[in-house]
């Protein structure tokens, strides 16, 4: 496989990190920039002479590790519940939670041995035991990080893991190159969130999915969907189970083809909804907490974003999973009945990753807004816009005032 540009200078900037003495490193790269790829192309080059252990927390992202090793000639083993475990492989591709129940909790394997760990999606580790422990038997060995939002969920910087972070190309940059696609914003309802206790950062998710999870707001994403993005294939962040189910029931009373994935729904299930909704079988794809990480499903070119969050970490995600290319998809339309966009601005607007750690507030937060980017709400069509007074979308122009 060939690299593009971006990405062997990646891989280039983490060599000169280790060759500087820096034993974790942390590399930031944008959703859909190939960051499966760039570690890959490493694991390639290290397999003949290294053991790598790779530690992904989603079992969609221990095959597509799988695959994209296969891609560059490499074989490796797999730890993952139900699967065949070949120990001789220099290269294991491990399931947290499998690595974990079968090396940890039950010592049915010993842990295996590396000179080097790779963790996928790492912004997990500061709010996972689980991550944590599997890590305190490699103290000693280099640890590569990767992900699209370094910053744990209440925003801070990852400085207490890492000693060193490459940052990769922005969003903005790689839609500029037709790597990612433009997405289009619009925001026709915000539900009312005063009172919902805020928890570990973020809102309740008892008191949200009770606030959200009513017909006349379900009724609402329903035909403002059928307003804006019809013809879409569309993926639904709900709140909570119920919620989505609710959502979905909606749209299938209105003749759309609809359906719901959660974290119970078997795998091979969700592989064949997943397909279907892929083939085009499926218009409407809504989940609850399955598809905000980790999922590749480039043929959705719509979201619907019925889940409100404080988040910014849980925001970036789960729009990430709409901005990737695919054929004869030209951008993507964020449907947001959440307030995110007003919450945490456009996708593709300017932030400053750092490593600083400790309070939210001042020097310690994980992150910088240089320039908020000033948005234009259209009364008409709702759409969020930014660089013109006229509408893109519809052709409204607000009434300017004077002073």
């Amino acid at each position: 496989m060939q690299l593009y540009e971006f990405q062997q200078e990646m891989i280039n900037r983490i060599l000169f990190e280790a060759e500087a003495g820096h034993k974790r490193i942390l590399v930031v790269m944008p959703t859909g920039s190939g960051k499966t790829i760039t570690f890959a192309h490493i694991l390639h080059q290290l397999s003949g002479h290294r053991r790598c252990l790779v530690l992904v927390h989603r079992r969609e992202l221990v095959w597509q590790t799988v695959d994209k090793l296969k891609r560059f000639g490499t074989s490796c083993g797999v730890i993952l519940q139900d699967e065949p475990h070949d120990i001789t492989e220099n290269i294991q591709v491990a399931s947290i939670q499998t690595l974990f129940s079968r090396a940890v909790r039950r010592g049915k394997m010993p842990m295996p041995e590396a000179d080097i760990v790779i963790l996928d999606e790492l912004h997990h580790l500061p709010s996972s035991k689980t991550w944590q422990k599997i890590l305190s038997f490699y103290l000693d060995t280099p640890i590569l990080g990767v992900t699209a939002t370094p910053i744990t969920k209440q925003g801070r910087g990852l400085a207490g893991y890492f000693d060193a972070m490459i940052i990769g190309p922005s969003v903005k940059e790689l839609t500029d190159k037709n790597f990612l696609v433009p997405a289009k914003y619009f925001v026709p309802s915000i539900p009312d969130l005063k009172g919902i206790k805020i928890i570990a950062g973020d809102y309740s998710e008892k008191e949200l999915a009770e606030r959200v999870d009513k017909q006349p707001l379900i009724g609402d994403i329903c035909m403002n969907w059928l307003k804006i993005c019809p013809t879409r294939k569309t993926l639904v962040f709900a709140t909570g189970v119920k919620h989505s189910m609710h959502i979905v029931e909606r749209f299938v009373e209105l003749g759309i083809k609809a359906a719901h994935v959660d974290g119970y729904t078997p795998d091979k299930e969700r592989d064949k909804i997943v397909k279907d909704f892929s083939d085009g079988d499926i218009q409407v794809l809504s989940n609850c907490a399955v598809f905000g990480e980790g999922v590749d499903i480039p043929a959705a070119s719509a979201l619907v974003f019925a889940r409100p969050t404080r988040s910014l970490l849980l925001y970036l995600q789960v729009c990430g999973r709409v901005l990737r290319p695919y054929p004869e998809k030209k951008d993507c339309i964020i449907l947001d009945h959440s307030g995110c966009v007003y919450e945490h601005g456009l996708i593709d607007e300017e932030r400053v990753w750092t490593l600083e750690h400790g309070s939210k507030t001042g020097n310690g937060t994980g992150i910088r807004r240089p320039k908020k980017t000033k948005t234009i709400t259209c009364k008409n069509c709702h759409r969020i816009y930014a660089g013109r007074i006229e509408c893109p979308e519809c052709g409204w122009k607000p009434e300017i005032k004077g002073r």
